[in-house]
C-alpha cells in the first residue's frame, strides 16, 4: 500500500476530533473512520494500516486496558505534523 500523507492527515484529525483526555478507543475509531468518507471509501484494512503508520512515526500511542480494550492518543509529535499539513487548513483535496 503506497503511503498517502493526506488520509495520514485526515486519520490524525479525526482522532483529534473525537478523542478525550485519555484518547479513543479504537472500535470507536474504528467505526468513526469508516463513515467518515464516501461509501465504502474508507475501509478497515486502512485504518488498520494507518494505525500502524502513525504508531511507528511516532505521531500516535496505542496503550492496551483491561487486556481487550486499546487507546489511540496522539503525541506531542502528531500535533506537530498536523499544524504543518496543507491538507488540514487547504481545501482538503487528496492529492499526496
Amino acid at each position: 500500500m503506497k503511503r498517502n500523507l493526506n488520509r495520514v492527515a485526515a486519520f490524525l484529525k479525526l482522532i483529534e476530533e473525537h478523542a478525550d483526555e485519555a484518547g479513543i478507543v479504537l472500535g470507536r475509531l474504528i467505526r468513526k473512520w469508516k463513515k467518515s468518507g464516501p461509501k465504502g471509501s474508507m475501509t478497515y484494512a486502512e485504518c488498520f494500516y494507518l494505525l500502524t503508520l502513525c504508531e511507528s512515526a511516532g505521531f500516535i500511542t496505542v496503550k492496551y486496558y483491561w487486556t481487550t480494550q486499546r487507546i489511540v492518543q496522539l503525541t506531542w509529535s502528531g500535533h506537530e505534523f498536523m499544524d504543518s499539513h496543507p491538507a488540514l487548513s487547504g481545501d482538503g483535496s487528496d492529492t499526496g
